[in-house]
């Protein structure tokens, strides 16, 4: 039976890495899906994959900056299918923070902060709020937001990230104690050492020695894979997470387990 079937979703910057994964991995399992991002070309790429595979599917052009847009996605998932069931909140500006616009705090421009606050927190509460009333009258349904192990530990160099995504797991509490009563579960996901999209790709064949000291800093020894994460969103979405919410599950590799620091004798 399809763990998802007769659901609709709708995943936020799935047009590459963990949302493709998830768009792809939630119509796998029988869900009608809103594939949203700001590339056309890379959306109707994984739209053909979902209708090739037998799934439904179509894409929205979204700025994750822009409420119009959010709230035209949650839109067209009730005017495409009928419903709304599954909200995936993965979109975040990634390319502002590899264009060096996050920085050490007194190094960080108001204007840069203002960006990467704007895509990466306002879209999570914009979808959220546009989605929440469409899943009432749905009889419910499933929040997954995807945060990352750096809002829980410190990174050099990401003060507006970490920010943006420690309120996202904030935000995910909150939404989770607001609609539980009324049929909605919302949960979290963090991230950690994913090999995500061709962006973190290249950087890390740029910076080889870099990328396997982050192998070395879970237990598992190699980078995860978006399908993996994937398959821990497909979880949360389903009815097996039903009484499952406000919780963050770690898709890390075993990264937060560890203390990281060198080895020591032991005398």
């Amino acid at each position: 039976m399809m763990r998802v079937g007769g659901k609709v979703a709708v995943v936020t910057g799935s047009t590459s890495g963990v949302g493709a994964a998830t768009a792809r991995r939630l119509a796998e399992e029988g869900a009608r899906v809103v594939v949203t991002g700001r590339s056309a070309e890379r959306g109707a790429a994984v739209v053909a994959d979902i209708q090739k595979a037998g799934g439904q599917a179509v894409f929205v052009a979204a700025e994750l900056s822009s409420e119009e847009d959010m709230k035209r996605i949650i839109q067209t998932a009730i005017d495409e299918f009928g419903a709304l069931h599954i909200l995936v909140n993965n979109g975040f500006p990634m390319d502002v923070l590899q264009n060096g616009k996050d920085r050490r705090v007194w190094e960080q421009s108001t204007e840069d902060y203002d960006e990467i606050v704007k895509g990466g927190q306002y879209s999570v509460f914009w979808a959220t709020k546009y989605a929440i009333p469409h899943m009432l009258e749905a009889g419910g349904g499933a929040i997954v937001n995807i945060s990352t192990i750096a809002a829980s530990q410190g990174m050099e160099g990401t003060p507006a990230y970490a920010m943006t995504k420690g309120a996202m797991d904030a935000f995910t509490r909150q939404v989770a104690v607001d609609t539980g009563k009324l049929g909605i579960r919302c949960n979290g996901v963090m991230l950690g050492g994913i090999n995500n999209g061709q962006a973190r790709q290249r950087l890390r064949a740029e910076h080889p020695d870099n990328a396997e000291a982050r192998r070395n800093m879970n237990t598992l020894g190699r980078h995860g894979l978006p399908r993996e994460v994937a398959n821990v969103v497909l979880f949360l979405a389903s009815d097996e997470a039903s009484f499952i919410t406000g919780a963050h599950i770690a898709c890390d590799g075993g990264h937060l387990t560890r203390f990281a620091a060198p080895k020591y004798a032991v005398s």
